[in-house]
């Protein structure tokens, strides 16, 4: 199969869009917790739209005897724990899937290379977990698999087994030094093999009065798991917001 691959113009974002929303129509028809208004095309055009207003962004879309059948945008940032990275968003990808995933490995050897040359070797995908082919063109591309987001419906307490000898409570101020103790723990074990991401020295002071704004704030609960007195894990819960990447695609 011929494809023509071009730069992503402003002229593509119809037919973007129309990917796009058939890209939500499968997404959705897997996890209805999902925004249903980007099944339409209206929706998924505001979210492309968005993407591909940033002022860094780079794209491409391939074309089979010229018909749009994917297209790929790239959104840099520069700074923070990162660094020079390049993101590939929920509303920066999609195919139509009759003419198979590889497509977006053909996609990302066009557009990539520009990302390269501007200095950004970290590159990043959000990827919807159902779509096995998708994923195995990723991954084929030497892309890993680095973090998972998931929606669920709340449901009410069960009964499960807990460790007599944990202590779960609520985090009160009292807690706030001990508790940042366990903070370095998860980026020191991801800076070694295999993924050695990076962890940059930060502010501890100001890592230390957002986690005390945090604990004063009704909307956010600290749940922690003691042993013997001493704290051995926490979970944060806090309103639900769009994580990087996902845009308004992944909470209603």
């Amino acid at each position: 199969m011929h494809l023509n691959i071009a730069p992503f113009r402003e002229a593509d974002l119809e037919e973007a869009s129309e990917l796009l929303a058939r890209r939500h129509q499968a997404d959705y028809a897997h996890e209805q917790t999902l925004p249903a208004r980007f099944t339409q095309t209206s929706a998924a055009r505001a979210a492309v739209e968005k993407t591909w207003l940033d002022s860094n962004r780079s794209g491409v879309v391939a074309r089979h005897e010229g018909k749009m059948i994917g297209y790929l945008i790239g959104v840099p940032k520069i700074g923070g724990i990162l660094g020079r990275s390049v993101w590939i968003e929920l509303p920066g990808h999609a195919i139509d899937r009759t003419y198979g995933a590889e497509v977006y490995r053909d996609l990302y050897a066009a557009l990539s290379p520009s990302w390269v040359a501007f200095g950004c070797l970290a590159h990043y995908a959000l990827i919807p977990a159902w779509d096995q082919d998708a994923l195995a063109a990723w991954f084929s591309l030497s892309f890993g698999k680095e973090q998972v987001h998931r929606t669920r419906e709340t449901a009410s307490p069960f009964d499960v087994p807990i460790d007599p000898t944990l202590e779960i409570r609520r985090a009160t101020l009292a807690d706030l030094d001990a508790s940042l103790e366990l903070d370095d723990i998860i980026p020191n074990h991801q800076s070694r093999s295999p993924v050695y991401a990076p962890c940059w020295p930060y502010n501890r002071e100001e890592a230390r009065m957002e986690s005390m704004e945090s604990l004063k704030n009704e909307q956010e609960k600290l749940w922690l798991a003691l042993s013997n007195g001493r704290i051995v894990g926490y979970q944060l819960f806090m309103p639900a917001k769009p994580g990087r990447g996902t845009g308004d695609m992944l909470i209603s």
